[in-house]
């Protein structure tokens, strides 16, 4: 992740990059720090879990950024997420192929395992200690995109609400956790 960041500054795409990176690291925060409020996982783990929910991504901005406007114009005018429109124009899902780099450099599988298109789904109190730390992860990417992609102050407020309510977890545990990530 720092390695990507030292190398923003000299891109030509470099603001989608930067605010592609912060969005990462806060998601990253806010994973840390609900893990943290809620108990029952590793705080550092959580932190890297979120992390690399978007090294694929990170990894296509950064390599491939002839493709970032028609990326976008599939998100926007064909309503599909960011792995969808990816894995559409560059033809890989961003997960197999963040699989396949951490492979290369010899990462452990402890650091790949939740490299995955699986969706875990539920509240988080009643899933498996694995499921609960990607649906976590989950929550915090789905989180970052709300507020990268929020229209005003009071939507993105309701919408993150929303997605704690679905996990289960209260709004105050959430919104504290929310805050300390942004600090």
């Amino acid at each position: 992740a720092l390695s990507l960041f030292e190398q923003i500054e000299s891109r030509e795409h470099s603001r989608v990059l930067q605010s592609r990176f912060l969005q990462t690291l806060y998601q990253a925060f806010l994973a840390q720090d609900l893990a943290r409020e809620l108990g029952g996982l590793s705080a550092e783990e959580m932190f890297l879990c979120a992390l690399f929910q978007d090294f694929g991504a990170l990894l296509v901005y950064r390599h491939a950024p002839e493709h970032l406007a028609e990326i976008e114009r599939a998100r926007r005018e064909d309503g599909m997420d960011e792995d969808t429109a990816i894995q559409k124009v560059v033809g890989v899902l961003p997960a197999a192929l963040a699989r396949d780099v951490c492979r290369q450099w010899g990462l452990p599988e402890s650091a790949r395992r939740f490299l995955t298109t699986v969706r875990a789904s539920g509240k988080i109190t009643r899933l498996t200690p694995e499921a609960k730390a990607l649906r976590m992860a989950q929550l915090a990417r789905e989180s970052a995109e709300v507020i990268a992609r929020g229209q005003s102050a009071e939507s993105i407020r309701r919408d993150t609400h929303d997605l704690a309510r679905r996990c289960d977890i209260g709004p105050q545990v959430f919104e504290q956790a929310s805050l300390s990530a942004r600090d």
